[in-house]
């Protein structure tokens, strides 16, 4: 069984019984504007002060410390692996294209699966890859469910 942390607690219980966080927030706009607390008043409001900064501090104490660069997935460097080699320096093919090209080469991801294209522009717009990659604009001519034709421009990688 998981241990249980001891909740904290300090609104409304023992001796601060009745005293909620609203009733702080309106002590601290009442001392704004002038006016004068009682000490309990005054006593209340600093231990409530001394709980939520202890709250903070303990929000922050629990957030990851570190954060995992997508770049050093297995998933991304065999993207690196199998995709930047498809990359042409003359015609520049999009994220579907080169997920296709992958598929019909029999390349696929770490999971067996076929490349998935918000990854792929990922791992292709990382800082890390301005070296290899070139991004530039490409018109795609895509014809609607009414048989109209219509280009859009739309994101196109080439071998730097």
């Amino acid at each position: 069984m998981k241990e249980q942390k001891e909740k904290r607690q300090f609104y409304n219980v023992g001796e601060a019984k009745g005293y909620t966080r609203r009733s702080f927030y309106e002590d601290v706009q009442a001392m704004l504007e002038g006016e004068e607390l009682t000490d309990e008043a005054k006593e209340l409001m600093a231990k409530a002060i001394e709980y939520e900064l202890e709250g903070l501090d303990l929000k922050l104490a629990n957030r990851k410390k570190t954060v995992k660069d997508p770049m050093d997935s297995e998933y991304a460097k065999a993207i690196i692996n199998d995709i930047i080699p498809l990359l042409d320096s003359e015609i520049a093919y999009t994220t579907a294209e080169l997920c296709q090209m992958a598929t019909d080469e029999g390349l696929f991801s770490p999971t067996g699966k076929p490349y998935a294209q918000p990854w792929v522009s990922r791992v292709l717009r990382h800082p890390s890859m301005v070296n290899q990659v070139k991004i530039v604009s490409k018109i795609v001519e895509k014809t609607g469910k009414n048989g109209l034709k219509a280009e859009h421009e739309i994101t196109g990688y080439l071998r730097a």
